[in-house]
């Protein structure tokens, strides 16, 4: 990203911020793509997993837009997947979102947590 981003505020980012501080963003990196891949194999706050896909591969895609190595395209892709489980909400069928939510509505207490839970689900 430092060498093939897409525009000069990224690329300055990259080199003057992030690789200096490496060993802090890193595993902010990792954790973020562990919570979206936990999130959309389990159905659990499927919506959150979904939004946080879409940054990181809008990052992807804006940041190795220009690598010849790279295709683009993949990572546009990737965008229109991670858009696509956002809205469409798929942890309602087959995942715990489904489990949370029913449980939510039987339940006579539709405090902050319920509103939350619905959200993210």
């Amino acid at each position: 990203m430092a060498k093939w981003a897409s525009t000069g505020l990224q690329r300055h980012f990259v080199q003057d911020v992030v690789l200096p501080h490496f060993y802090f963003f890193a595993p902010q990196v990792y954790f973020s793509e562990v919570l979206i891949a936990v999130t959309l194999i389990l159905g659990l706050f499927s919506r959150l997993g979904g939004f946080v896909g879409t940054l990181m591969a809008i990052n992807l895609w804006l940041g190795l837009y220009r690598s010849p190595a790279e295709w683009p395209w993949t990572y546009f892709f990737l965008i229109i997947v991670q858009i696509t489980l956002l809205v469409q909400r798929p942890g309602l069928s087959l995942g715990l979102d489904a489990i949370l939510l029913r449980h939510e509505q039987e339940s006579s207490n539709r405090g902050l947590w319920g509103q939350l839970a619905r959200l993210l689900s």
